[in-house]
């Protein structure tokens, strides 16, 4: 499989010559016939990766437990969605589900809207998801989501859209692209920016070989959940690992069976993913007159909201699980885990 994809982004560049890095990542998780996302189940031990709702439910429970505290504050609406972007396995809705069923008004109120490309994966969340009595319904874009009072989740789904880099080199930015060698290998190539610098670079002291990293569909995307926010008093959790300050690097990186291996190694059999850029998602969130923006670190912003002490009394209820719940906990907190590199942006109406 993943040979069959290399062979056809290598035509696709003999053809038409270098692509951008974005449109590497595009064909490399999304090729309908061969991509990442569109032929594996990457999710859980067995998968490339674990998310932080597959370690611990708590978090889900910590994040449904706010949703239900931001459907009351904005008056209890009769019609309530949550939206989720790139759902994986269902397992963070299960939680928020599981959690949100304790409250009968609020549960009767609720529909669910998942964002999903990949017809595997849309049958895992039909198929774990069927227990619960909410309407549900899938989406393959954030604009065909119905207008109504919503909470927006995204765990873990920027850091899959794809980024351009551009390097710089000689006293002008390049675009970095990827070509082929000599010997029909995938390498590095610059280009001259055609884009003529459309970025800001923050004013940032810059060194000879310096890379920036944009991801326009991320800031696609966070315009538009900008808008359906202001326009239906709705609220948004973006969790993800990035960067809160803009900074240079390459961050482009592929996991394999929860390794970092070679970006050029096994296409469509490896995850291709970049650091999320949180100061560019809040800037645009910010520039909403009517929106509040809050960006913390994952460990902040989980220990505000009691997850300590949830944990504790999972300890003390299941004295058999204290083990394994103290160590998923330092894994979602812990400073030199996902505590710190982990951020959170939250969005709401003023």
């Amino acid at each position: 499989m993943a040979n069959l994809l290399s062979k056809k982004i290598k035509q696709n560049i003999l053809n038409f010559g270098p692509i951008s890095v974005a449109e590497f990542m595009q064909q490399s998780l999304f090729d309908p016939e061969h991509g990442y996302y569109a032929t594996k189940d990457p999710f859980g031990a067995e998968g490339d990766f674990i998310t932080a709702p597959e370690i611990s439910q708590i978090f889900g429970e910590v994040i449904a437990a706010y949703i239900i505290y931001y459907w009351q504050k904005i008056g209890k609406p009769k019609k309530f969605q949550i939206v989720e972007l790139g759902p994986g396995r269902g397992s963070l809705m299960t939680d928020i589900l599981r959690v949100s069923k304790t409250n009968s008004e609020f549960y009767a109120a609720l529909s669910v809207t998942l964002i999903e490309l990949s017809p595997k994966l849309r049958a895992v969340q039909r198929a774990n998801l069927a227990n619960f009595a909410v309407e549900l319904t899938h989406y393959d874009n954030f604009t065909e989501v119905k207008e109504m009072p919503s909470f927006i989740v995204a765990n873990e789904f920027f850091d899959a859209l794809p980024v351009r880099q551009y390097q710089y080199n000689q006293g002008n930015w390049h675009e970095r692209k990827i070509a082929l060698d000599q010997h029909n290998k995938f390498m590095f190539k610059l280009e001259k920016n055609e884009d003529l610098i459309k970025f800001k670079t923050h004013n940032l002291a810059i060194k000879n070989g310096d890379i920036y990293e944009i991801s326009y569909p991320a800031l696609t995307l966070m315009q538009e959940i900008a808008d359906f926010l202001v326009a239906n008093n709705s609220a948004s959790l973006i969790v993800d690992y990035g960067y809160m300050q803009p900074n240079f690097g390459d961050s482009l990186q592929a996991i394999k069976k929860h390794k970092f291996c070679d970006i050029f190694t096994d296409l469509g059999a490896a995850d291709l993913t970049a650091h999320v850029d949180f100061a560019a998602l809040a800037e645009i969130a910010t520039a909403k007159v009517k929106l509040k923006v809050t960006l913390t670190t994952q460990r902040e912003f989980f220990l505000n909201l009691g997850f300590k002490e949830r944990s504790k009394f999972l300890q003390d209820k299941f004295t058999n699980k204290a083990a394994k719940l103290k160590q998923a906990e330092a894994r979602i907190l812990a400073k030199e885990q996902m505590g710190e590199l982990f951020k959170v942006l939250l969005i709401e109406p003023l």
